[in-house]
């Protein structure tokens, strides 16, 4: 991030450099050059690495950059777990817990930034919704009650915490005792 848009551009100007030297190229139509900052009075978002920056304000009214996970990448995790449970709902339950709990530990490592747990925690809900869904599909009878079966999911399901606290100062501190 420049706070200078001539900055910005130089060094635009260089990554195009330095790419040609490796027989690399940029896409015109992904890579461009967008206000954002603390100055730019821009609303414009971008995503990157499945997350969606934007310019937002801390509850003391300070400047910030904000996350949120990127539609696109939510609608893939949605879809994906959907399929997954649905193919896989017939396993041993013991196993199909444990495997669900290791990928959404994986996801939710993955996002779990300062400022992101609604949207981990609405991900976790999504999941918790799909499961029992399609695991009271397995046959003509109902599997589970809605009760019974939150306190299995409580019992075998990673609950979303924050992993990486980016506002801490200087460094990163990533929470390994919660």
């Amino acid at each position: 991030m420049f706070q200078y848009e001539r900055d910005a551009q130089r060094v635009y100007e260089a990554v195009i450099k330095r790419m040609e030297l490796f027989g690399l190229e940029l896409s015109k139509e992904k890579t461009r050059i967008l206000p954002f900052g603390r100055y730019s009075g821009s609303r414009e978002t971008f995503d990157f690495l499945g997350f969606t920056h934007f310019n937002s304000k801390t509850r003391k009214g300070y400047y910030s950059v904000g996350h949120k996970i990127s539609r696109k990448k939510k609608k893939q995790f949605k879809s994906n777990l959907k399929k997954w449970v649905k193919e896989n709902r017939n396993t041993q339950f013991d196993e199909f817990m444990k495997a669900l709990n290791k990928k959404l530990t994986g996801s939710f490592n993955y996002y779990s930034l300062s400022g992101m747990i609604r949207e981990v925690r609405n991900l976790w809900q999504h999941s918790l919704y799909v499961t029992f869904k399609w695991l009271n599909r397995r046959s003509q009878r109902r599997s589970f009650k809605l009760e019974r079966f939150y306190e299995i999911w409580n019992d075998r399901i990673i609950h979303p915490y924050i992993h990486v606290d980016i506002w801490s100062g200087n460094k990163v501190i990533y929470n390994k005792n919660v």
